[in-house]
């Protein structure tokens, strides 16, 4: 069980880096919309299925869209829940305080 969870946390960081990035390369390529590199392709392909739906519930009237920032709160919990202290990530050591 602690191998598996611990492929779920790397693949959760995985994601939620995969949401910035998509997020980061977003604002920067704004104006190459015709252009999709195959990173981009794949970045939105990745993140589409999470963010699409938080997309229909978070309102889009704001200045900047914030879903990819709840996107990544919500990974993050999610982390927390399933390996609260790190200890599954490869070369990760706990110390205590």
């Amino acid at each position: 069980m602690g191998m598996l969870l611990g492929i779920v946390d790397v693949l959760l960081m995985l994601l939620w880096l995969a949401v910035l990035a998509r997020t980061f390369l977003d604002w920067l390529l704004t104006n190459h919309e015709h252009e999709n590199p195959p990173l981009v392709r794949a970045l939105h392909w990745i993140t589409n299925p999470i963010l699409n739906p938080l997309r229909r519930v978070i309102p889009q009237d704001m200045l900047f869209d914030i879903t990819p920032w709840v996107a990544v709160a919500i990974i993050i919990v999610i982390q927390q829940i399933l390996v609260p202290d790190g200890t599954l990530v490869p070369g990760y050591e706990y110390v205590e305080p």
